[in-house]
């Protein structure tokens, strides 16, 4: 049988997920990126750095874009942790939030994830191949 701390921890991480899927498509497509970030937050390529592009081209674009998804993630969050009774501290809502920004500034700067895929011998397939 389910207890209710059970049942209240369950409908707490539904509630952060859904507030989170929802915080994703609205700051990573809508209000939390500019087209320039869109278009210069990539790391240059190996080929771009051998013909003289800076290897730090893009972390300016790239924390930018992190940090105007992550206020919108922060703040939607924040509504939701105040109108519902989530099971969250201060520290869980501040955790997450730095682990992701952490992440997806790496993963959107580009280079991890070309590396991956020309080490795993997925480049070129599908829609993935569009990551240049």
């Amino acid at each position: 049988m389910t207890t209710i701390d059970q049942t209240v921890t369950l409908a707490s991480f539904g509630a952060v997920w859904a507030v989170l899927a929802v915080g994703h498509n609205l700051a990573d497509h809508v209000i939390g990126q500019t087209a320039h970030q869109a278009k210069n937050k990539a790391a240059p390529s190996s080929a771009d750095v051998a013909e003289g592009a800076d290897a730090r081209r893009g972390w300016g674009a790239c924390l930018g874009h992190v940090a105007q998804y992550h206020t919108v993630m922060a703040v939607l969050l924040a509504a939701v942790w105040v109108i519902l009774p989530l099971r969250m501290s201060w520290i869980d809502l501040a955790a997450g939030p730095i682990v992701s920004a952490v992440s997806h500034a790496f993963l959107d700067h580009r280079w991890p994830v070309r590396w991956l895929l020309e080490h795993s011998g997925l480049k070129g397939l599908g829609p993935v191949s569009r990551i240049s």
